[in-house]
């Protein structure tokens, strides 16, 4: 019984020893990943307003999460952005895709950036911030509000992928928002077409 103890304690001993080692080495690769991605953003940054393309440069070469770049990875970062450009918050890009580096990315910014992240990186600034994953209310939601993130992951047009695309200006008349990277008028209906097999939310600013 005695040995059976023994064994099991030195079980937990090594599972520990592994996942804070996981955990330092994590740790390490994302500061570093950090220090490297900011020391070069900083060098491309052109603040020119809001970036209407992700595609873009210089802003489609910047690094994300240290695996990652703007270009494919980094619509989440674009969409806080253009939200601070537009209401005049003295913010730099690189600044933006510093935060997001350093706690809000999936997979050192090869998967994109963490919803929770831009609602708590918004909540610090002072905006009024929720979220919603029932499709049906979107746009009822969305009309209501200042700025809505839509965020879909998931097959579109048989390639997936997934994006975040920050939408406002709603136009009574012709029922569309203008859309900020990509730049264009969209409705709701055509964005839910277009992403009938994907997962949903919007991120709303009020």
């Amino acid at each position: 019984m005695q040995d059976t103890d023994k064994k099991s304690r030195k079980g937990l001993k090594i599972t520990a020893i592994v996942i804070l080692s996981m955990v330092l080495v994590h740790f390490i690769l994302t500061l570093c990943f950090v220090l490297v991605d900011y020391n070069y953003n900083s060098k491309l940054t052109s603040e020119e307003g809001v970036i209407s393309n992700q595609y873009d440069e210089p802003f489609a070469s910047f690094k994300y999460g240290g695996l990652g770049n703007v270009k494919a990875n980094g619509c989440g970062a674009v969409a806080v952005y253009n939200i601070m450009r537009l209401e005049g918050k003295n913010v730099s890009f690189s600044d933006v895709v510093k935060y997001f580096d350093v706690n809000g990315n999936y997979l050192y910014g090869k998967f994109g950036t963490r919803p929770s992240k831009i609602i708590s990186y918004l909540k610090n600034y002072g905006f009024d911030v929720g979220f919603a994953f029932f499709e049906e209310n979107f746009d009822n939601v969305a009309k209501q509000c200042k700025y809505t993130i839509f965020l879909y992951v998931g097959e579109v047009e048989g390639q997936m992928g997934g994006h975040y695309q920050l939408l406002t200006q709603y136009n009574n008349r012709t029922g569309k928002y203008l859309s900020i990277n990509p730049s264009k008028n969209v409705s709701f209906p055509d964005l839910l077409k277009m992403t009938d097999k994907c997962f949903k939310m919007i991120i709303y600013i009020k």
